[in-house]
């Protein structure tokens, strides 16, 4: 018979029945040694092997055993007069009495006695019971009649098939006996089976004390010590644990349990729990428990319809203000294998239904600002798990995470599921209302406000928001003279390209060159072809501005919803939506595009006065530099938010820096923060800003000449339309462009 044949379950015959010894003290004072003291359990190879047969040891029966879901039910006894039953309910305390004490001597002793007679209690839990007492006590002990096995398992039936297999395990199967024996306790740990033992009336116990209490005395019958090693060493280090308040789990000791664990559900369950509160130890400790997490519930599934995720709140503590950044980090990668590795099974979505409603819900907060598409996706999948059990804070964190990623569809569905069931929350009431205010839409937005007013009325900061909505609603609803009314209107009188300043010109031909015209003859911006022209927000809306203005650009107004317009210094439009018409000709090149005159213009003008080209090489260098940095960051993986003062502080480099040693700098500042990443001094998501923050506490070394910066010319790997126009079509400076300073630039023809 090999290990295949074993399976936790079954009951034995013993040998010949004898008297009972009159045991007079506890089990504790005489313990018999394992291979002098003849046994009960110690049958032949014969009698093994009959056993297996007839209770079916086989993987079949083993799954069969996994997957029975049948809730335990005792026979039907007779009917007990009040005498009887006061004196059976006697007998049954003192019996569970006697397991609670661990004196499984005397309790071998009185189960004899009391099968030796007619009674009413469960014969098949009695027969378990004692086949373990006896076990546990050790020596000669007569072998109770064979009973049918419970359906539905019992603890008392799982304890006693541990202990059946230990014996009949071959010495080289003992540990792979022993999994085996765990994985049959492993639902009544969890808390997924009933822990309770019914011999007369059901009566509950405390599991994880008799299951240690049980395998430490099978670990000195069976010398499990040394037979099987670390995972019995495992299985007394987790009881140990457990006992233990979450963060007194000390990091030596969880790794020690992690390293040595089998795979019981128990196990990888305590193993997830115990990493979502030490996440501090690894960045991949968040995804780790989560993992650990959704195997034990893959395989608590076998037993029953919907198991527990035990995450023992009480333990996790707040993230601190400095380590919001790193607990951010580790979320994320837990996240993105959540939304990777968990199935769209009916297991997946109830697993992620309980993480949210346990953990996740906890750091919404955190969640709403991991900008990215893996989160947003598990967060979708939490709500489609949750189905129509529609959670507020889900649905607003969604929003928050859906506005910052572009999802504008989200945000808005968002919003109004969470607010249909949560109607006076004021702050996401606002959310909601800038959201429209931002899509143009004005009439929403003032309703929401009016809202807001009646939630807290007379708030002074809702009544300017209010007359401010109100004011764009009513320009919205006028004729701008910066819109083309309709697909067929008469639109403004043609801009001359003559008229135009020169920054104006360059940003006119780069536009026109990175977008496509429909077959209207009007161009549409996406955020793909921004990038490329407009690295920084600041920069595209003011040049934006001016072209509207100044009439070179007009915005092509095509429904209310899709309205945008430009009125003072009121200024609305998104460019994911926005259509613009072209609205310049030159009176010098009138055959030739907008974007190829544009460029013409701009060439005759630094022809005949090369003075011009400084200040105009001076913004396209700052725009080329800020490219420069974003194209390095992306190729690490680092985030550099393009805000005014990240644009002041590397336009500021040229002031006294050529264009070549700025770009050194980045790159000296590049491998700072590479190397404080290296030494684990900061997370992955820190390393933009500490970049930033190298860039600007280096710049006065550079000017005084304390840091050595290279003096090779390279051409940038990632470069925008505008910044090629300028370099290539208009100047031909070529390499002489990444030496100059302000006060050095001069034109150079080709």
């Amino acid at each position: 018979m090999n290990k295949q044949d074993f399976a936790a379950g079954g009951n034995e015959q013993g040998p010949a029945q004898g008297a009972v010894p009159p045991w007079e003290v506890d089990d504790v004072a005489a313990r018999p040694v394992l291979n002098n003291t003849p046994s009960v359990i110690d049958p032949d190879w014969d009698e093994a092997c009959r056993i297996a047969e007839l209770l079916g040891f086989g993987q079949e029966a083993v799954t069969a055993r996994k997957r029975a879901r049948k809730p335990y039910h005792p026979a039907t006894r007779p009917k007990l007069s009040p005498e009887e039953a006061e004196r059976w309910n006697r007998q049954e305390r003192r019996l569970l009495d006697l397991l609670n004490k661990r004196a499984w001597k005397k309790l071998a002793t009185a189960l004899t006695d009391i099968a030796r007679q007619s009674h009413p209690l469960d014969p098949t839990t009695l027969q378990q019971l004692h086949y373990l007492a006896c076990t546990l006590a050790g020596g000669d002990w007569p072998a109770l009649p064979e009973e049918l096995r419970h359906e539905g398992g019992t603890l008392v039936q799982a304890l006693a098939d541990l202990a059946r297999l230990l014996q009949l395990a071959l010495e080289e199967d003992l540990e792979w006996a022993f999994d085996q024996g765990l994985a049959d306790l492993s639902p009544y740990l969890m808390g997924d089976r009933p822990t309770e033992i019914q011999l007369l009336n059901p009566y509950p116990v405390a599991v994880e004390g008799l299951v240690e209490s049980v395998l430490e005395r099978l670990g000195e019958r069976f010398d499990l010590e040394r037979r099987v090693g670390p995972r019995f060493q495992a299985s007394r280090l987790y009881f140990r644990l457990r006992q233990l308040p979450g963060l007194r789990v000390q990091e030596q000791d969880f790794l020690q349990l992690r390293e040595s664990a089998g795979g019981q559900a128990f196990f990888l369950n305590f193993l997830g729990r115990q990493g979502l509160i030490h996440w501090r130890h690894d960045p991949n400790s968040i995804r780790d428990a989560l993992e650990y997490l959704w195997l034990a519930y893959r395989q608590e599934c076998e037993y029953a319809e919907e198991p527990l995720v035990d995450l023992g709140l009480t333990d996790l503590q707040p993230v601190a203000e400095t380590e919001v950044e790193a607990f951010r980090e580790a979320l994320s990668r837990g996240v993105a294998y959540l939304n990777n590795q968990v199935g769209e099974t009916l297991a997946g979505q109830r697993f992620l239904r309980h993480l949210w409603r346990k953990y996740l819900r906890h750091y919404q907060g955190v969640l709403a600002r991991i900008e990215q598409p893996d989160c947003l996706g598990a967060l979708v999948r939490i709500r489609g798990a949750l189905a129509d059990e529609i959670e507020p804070e889900l649905e607003f964190t969604l929003a928050g995470l859906a506005t910052r990623l572009r999802h504008w569809r989200l945000v808005e569905e968002s919003y109004m599921r969470g607010l249909a069931l949560d109607p006076d929350n004021l702050e996401e009431t606002l959310n909601l209302a800038a959201f429209y205010k931002s899509r143009s839409r004005y009439v929403e937005a003032r309703g929401l406000l009016s809202k807001a007013l009646r939630l807290r009325p007379g708030d002074p900061f809702l009544q300017r928001r209010l007359r401010a909505v109100a004011d764009r609603q009513d320009l919205q609803s006028q004729q701008s003279p910066y819109l083309t009314p309709l697909p067929n209107g008469k639109a403004a009188p043609a801009k001359e390209l003559e008229q135009l300043g020169n920054l104006e010109l360059l940003s006119l031909a780069a536009m026109a060159t990175g977008l496509q015209f429909d077959g209207s003859g009007h161009l549409r911006a996406f955020s793909e072809a921004e990038q490329l022209i407009f690295p920084h927000e600041g920069i595209r809306d003011r040049m934006v501005r001016e072209l509207l203005t100044s009439h070179g650009l007009l915005v092509y107004r095509y429904s209310q919803e899709q309205s945008y317009r430009v009125q003072g210094l009121l200024f609305d439009f998104d460019t994911d939506r926005v259509e613009w018409v072209l609205n310049a000709q030159s009176a010098t090149y009138p055959d030739l595009a907008p974007e190829v005159a544009a460029l013409r213009l701009l060439r005759d003008r630094l022809t005949a006065d090369p003075a011009v080209i400084t200040g105009l090489w001076r913004q396209v260098a700052g725009h080329d530099l800020l490219c420069y940095a974003q194209h390095c960051f992306k190729q690490l993986g680092w985030y550099l938010d393009s805000s005014d003062y990240v644009w002041e502080m590397l336009d500021s480099l040229l002031q006294h820096l050529p264009f070549k040693q700025a770009m050194a700098l980045v790159d000296l500042a590049i491998a700072e923060t590479q190397g404080d990443l290296a030494a684990q001094r900061l997370s992955l998501r820190q390393a933009g800003k500490a970049a930033v923050r190298y860039i600007q506490s280096s710049y006065e070394k550079a000017i005084l000449r304390e840091v050595e910066l290279a003096e090779e010319v390279r051409v940038l790997e990632s470069e925008s339309l505008w910044v090629r126009l300028f370099r290539m079509d208009l100047t031909q400076l070529g390499s002489l462009y990444y030496q100059m300073v302000p006060g050095e630039v001069t034109f150079a023809s080709s």
